[in-house]
């Protein structure tokens, strides 16, 4: 993920975006302890699994979201619209350097 995948940071959480092969994408979500005791932890995690929910990738990705700890004080909204617009980021940069967007592109 870290080698092949693209990274964008936003103010509540960071994307890791991997193309994959399957039908559908799917999500990891790492808390660190840093942002306080589980139950902080975990409704972070909830709060980044629901939004990938409402908003999933147009296209099957390999997602990994790392939480920040300001997203424990943001406003649900304010979450959707960081994580929309880190994931157009990472997904730009996934269709420029993917293998299946370059054949795509020079078969034309």
């Amino acid at each position: 993920m870290h080698d092949g995948g693209n990274r964008a940071h936003g103010r509540y959480l960071a994307l890791y975006v991997l193309p994959n092969e399957r039908a559908f994408s799917r999500l990891g979500v790492s808390a660190s302890r840093r942002l306080g005791p589980a139950v902080r932890r975990n409704r972070a995690k909830r709060v980044v699994r629901a939004v990938f929910r409402e908003h999933k990738p147009p296209y099957a990705v390999d997602l990994v979201a790392i939480v920040k700890a300001p997203l424990l004080d943001a406003e649900f909204a304010s979450v959707v619209a960081d994580y929309q617009s880190a994931l157009k980021r990472a997904l730009g940069d996934a269709t420029r350097r993917s293998p299946a967007a370059r054949t795509s592109t020079s078969s034309s």
